[in-house]
């Protein structure tokens, strides 16, 4: 079966919210149509067709009827029914999902964490009238900045979202205009949904990235044993091997082995003052990686 189509008309018409307008074409066939629909997939009718005069109007509906059935049931008449959106000015979605504009939303949530020392400079044990601390230690509310990244794509590799599920960022990047430094953020998830709109397949993905100071495993620097600054031996009391130096007790004013953990300098031995001493790990659990193959965006455009 053949078709011969034509364009006969038109109308247009224009509110306070919104522009239509319609295409109407002649359809003849060089045999019996048993019914209009075999009309409406004839070129160039198509459901979500661009207006040729207002690149803001897609075709919403078309519909088929034959032009007279008394006459002839090889003609029928289809018309094309375009729209804007409201005033024209709100984008139109696009026949092809893969041209939609990514969803971003900014959020946050809390984590309760124990603390030890406040917020001053230096810090300062928190500590009970006697000195003593909190047993168990107190817990505070702390805010973790969340970044939720939507898009379509034609191809999802689970391969790729493995290697980055619990990555950390191992150097610099910019995040929809936030300067991230390494450590700072991590991806807590990676997600991706198939679905279909006019024909074409694709994936829905969602990258979650979560921005604190430091995402490395952090411990205070402490112990009841220092480094003596003797290299070690295997005839030594506390050998431990490979030339470290030898580890003894920490002794408290009167001499003894202290049974509290003394805070230390990041060197292995006692902290005489001042703020007290972080000590960093990179862990398996949180892989470092360079998040520039993630197509994340660099600016803060809605």
């Amino acid at each position: 079966m053949a078709f011969t189509v034509t364009e006969l008309r038109g109308t247009a018409s224009q509110g306070i919210d919104q522009r239509q307008y319609t295409r109407v074409w002649r359809v003849i066939s060089d045999a019996t149509i048993q019914h209009p629909a075999l009309a409406i997939g004839q070129p160039p009718v198509a459901v979500g067709a661009l207006f040729p005069y207002d690149a803001q109007a897609f075709a919403k509906t078309v519909t088929a009827d034959y032009e007279d059935i008394n006459e002839s049931r090889k003609i029928v008449l289809v018309t094309g029914n375009y729209e804007t959106g409201s005033g024209g000015d709100e984008q139109v979605e696009d026949e092809n999902p893969l041209n939609d504009r990514p969803s971003i939303r900014w959020s946050s949530r809390t984590v309760r964490l124990p603390v030890r020392f406040t917020n001053d400079d230096p810090p300062e044990p928190i500590a009970n009238s006697a000195g003593q601390p909190f047993d168990p230690l107190p817990e505070e509310d702390f805010q973790i900045l969340v970044y939720e990244y939507s898009h379509n794509i034609a191809v999802y590799s689970e391969a790729k979202a493995k290697n980055f599920r619990g990555a950390v960022n191992s150097d610099n990047f910019t995040l929809a205009g936030l300067s991230v430094e390494p450590f700072q953020s991590r991806i807590t998830a990676i997600e991706a949904t198939n679905a279909e709109r006019n024909g074409v397949r694709h994936w829905q993905e969602t990258v979650v990235v979560e921005i604190v100071d430091d995402w490395r495993l952090t411990l205070i620097d402490e112990g009841i044993m220092k480094k003596s600054g003797i290299a070690d031996g295997p005839g030594d009391p506390h050998y431990i091997g490979g030339g470290e130096s030898v580890v003894t007790p920490i002794l408290d004013a009167q001499g003894n082995p202290v049974f509290e953990p003394t805070l230390l300098d990041g060197a292995g031995n006692p902290l005489g003052g001042g703020q007290p001493v972080l000590l960093r790990f990179n862990t398996a659990a949180k892989p470092l990686r360079s998040f520039g193959s993630l197509g994340l965006p660099t600016t803060n455009n809605p």
